[in-house]
């Protein structure tokens, strides 16, 4: 395969969503090249690589179309949270209103997710959790030749970023200032369970009035 016919997969979801779980997972075929966590609100790269390349974008100023035009995906992954949940995790986070307010990106998220058709593959965090080997399975239609055991992550989220820093400038470059890992934490991969949803009043309120067609899908 050149370069040229290399799958190159945008994953797409808002802060706290799981979507950097999603992307170490898209990762786990041996020569791929994933930024697992594009900070908010840089725009994507214009990286190239002889391999697959996996990137993470979430909700924020910069556009979706801005991010596919700079990156140029084969193929686009949604991911989405019970927006309860969603929002009562973000709303917890010193950058729950960092470079767009919360109500702004649930909004954004929304009109997104109303053209979800759009997309090549739509995941859910809880669908990740309770079944990670159905979600590599779709992740596979995408084009990533990921290997059997995906589910059981045995690529390191330190080799990802080894090699992401070995294999790309732009990587080496801007680690840990325009990307990084997100809030995995690569010690509790194997216990993770999907959470009962916190119905706090103001996720309610916020869901409501902000993201009503997400909240709908789920209801």
């Amino acid at each position: 395969m050149t370069a040229e016919s290399q799958p190159r997969v945008l994953i797409y979801g808002m802060q706290s969503s799981g979507a950097s779980l999603l992307a170490l997972l898209a990762a786990q075929a041996s020569e791929t090249l994933a930024v697992i966590d594009l900070w908010n609100p840089e725009v994507a790269p214009e990286i190239s690589h002889a391999g697959p390349i996996v990137l993470k974008a979430t909700t924020g100023p910069v556009s979706l179309t801005a991010h596919i035009a700079r990156f140029r995906p084969t193929a686009l992954v949604l991911m989405l949270r019970h927006p309860f949940d969603q929002i009562s995790v973000l709303g917890n986070e010193s950058f729950r209103d960092y470079a767009l307010p919360i109500e702004a990106k649930l909004r954004t998220f929304d009109r997104v997710f109303a053209h979800a058709d759009d997309f090549d593959a739509v995941v859910s965090y809880e669908q990740l959790i309770a079944g990670p080997s159905s979600v590599a399975a779709a992740l596979r239609n995408t084009g990533l030749p990921l290997p059997a055991d995906a589910h059981l992550f045995p690529r390191s989220v330190q080799e990802v970023v080894a090699y992401a820093r070995e294999h790309s400038s732009w990587c080496e470059k801007h680690w840990r200032t325009r990307w990084g890992t997100g809030r995995l934490d690569p010690t509790n991969l194997a216990t993770l369970r999907v959470p009962p949803v916190r119905q706090t009043s103001e996720a309610m309120s916020l869901a409501r009035e902000h993201c009503p067609a997400l909240l709908m899908h789920y209801t």
